[in-house]
């Protein structure tokens, strides 16, 4: 049986579990590796922040795509201010989760705000805004999850895994985002945008993706997290540096489409016995 269908308790069926399940795998596999009570908590949120990820996505154009964001603004700022539940099948169990743990406002109004970078196609123009970048479109979503978890971590260890896991993430939807004419790899260090989304010249990246990659391990090597499901988190970052290592770095590797073996054992091993 997999991993991903244990859980020490009865999982409750849900819209948001449904969603990440099948949309967001490895989130949701390693909500299964937080207690049982918290992970029908975690999964509206983890639900969300996919939801609004994948904005850009499912628009034509950056109007559209902010129309939607402004949606879900307005949506969160009336639930807050009356209790009005948004009409979006996820949002009542997003409006559990946030009443019951008093999440702020400001979170998850400024993942909504990070995500208008992603529908007006813009790209970091260095190393630096990359990591800004990560930070606004991911640091709040760990925070909150870490409030429900209660897990303790330190903003610094948080800071570092958002930044690995994120850049790591970046990095392995490189022909994802190429194909879709989007890049978020720092604009100082590639030569010829086109040559991206033509899938031209690419070695040339190479000795990027290896920074990257080193800087992530570096993240990771200053973190102590103590949950299962942040620890986990820091296994699979490694995992998958791990496989971009093997590639020599080569972002459009055939090899990278496979999951490393063994994969959800590795990261479970890691959540429980891991550091």
């Amino acid at each position: 049986m997999s991993l991903v269908k244990i859980s020490t308790m009865a999982i409750h069926h849900s819209v948001s579990r449904a969603l990440i399940e099948r949309y967001d795998p490895d989130r949701y596999f390693l909500s299964l590796l937080a207690p049982a009570e918290k992970q029908a908590d975690l999964w509206p949120i983890i639900a969300f922040y996919h939801e609004i990820s994948r904005t850009r996505e499912m628009v034509t154009d950056t109007t559209m795509g902010l129309i939607r964001l402004q949606w879900w603004k307005d949506s969160v700022r009336a639930f807050y201010a009356n209790g009005t539940i948004g009409a979006h099948e996820i949002f009542p169990e997003l409006a559990r989760v946030i009443t019951a743990y008093s999440i702020p406002q400001n979170w998850i109004q400024n993942l909504l705000l990070a995500r208008e970078f992603d529908v007006e196609d813009k790209i970091p123009s260095s190393i630096d805004g990359l990591v800004h970048y990560i930070q606004f479109t991911h640091t709040p979503f760990l925070k909150i999850i870490s409030i429900i978890l209660e897990s303790n971590i330190h903003d610094g260890d948080l800071n570092k895994l958002s930044f690995a896991y994120g850049v790591v993430g970046i990095l392995r939807s490189f022909v994802f985002h190429a194909r879709a004419r989007r890049c978020y790899l720092p604009a100082d260090h590639i030569k010829n945008i086109d040559d991206i989304y033509a899938f031209k010249n690419l070695d040339e990246l190479n000795p990027l993706v290896k920074t990257l990659c080193d800087m992530a391990t570096t993240s990771l090597n200053k973190t102590k997290p103590k949950s299962p499901f942040f620890k986990g988190m820091k296994g699979l970052t490694r995992l998958y540096i791990a496989q971009l290592q093997s590639v020599d770095y080569n972002l459009i590797a055939p090899q990278l489409l496979t999951p490393p073996k063994f994969k959800q054992l590795r990261v479970w091993w890691q959540s429980r016995f891991g550091c």
